[in-house]
């Protein structure tokens, strides 16, 4: 495959905070992908990817996040979907991950349980 599969750090700071960093794929399969991630410790976490084309051609992409299958899995409407699962040894408190996907795709679940290959 030509180009490189490493990542690359463009850039890390912390204001206020929320810690924002900003990493790079460049030129995978043909598009260099961005990766912004902002988290505020012990709250929450945001992931935005972006996928610029380096390359023309017709692209099609999938949004793929593997999650163990336990708490609760669930889909939205259209690209929505979220696992709540209890907030470590306190089982009173449950912490939630969302996906939304803003591309206009539809969200789905897979289960990899019992087939062969890393799950």
């Amino acid at each position: 495959m030509p180009g490189t599969s490493l990542v690359g750090l463009k850039w890390a700071e912390t204001f206020g905070g929320v810690s924002v960093a900003r990493t790079v794929v460049p030129d995978y399969n043909g598009v260099d992908w961005y990766r912004d991630i902002f988290w505020k410790k012990g709250d929450w976490i945001v992931v935005l990817d972006r996928l610029q084309a380096t390359a023309q051609g017709d692209y099609s992409f999938d949004c793929v996040w593997k999650v163990l299958d336990q708490g609760d899995i669930s889909l939205g409407s259209g690209s929505a979907f979220s696992v709540s699962r209890p907030a470590g040894q306190d089982t009173s408190k449950t912490r939630t991950f969302h996906i939304l996907g803003a591309s206009g795709g539809t969200a789905a679940l897979r289960s990899r349980i019992g087939t062969p290959g890393p799950v």
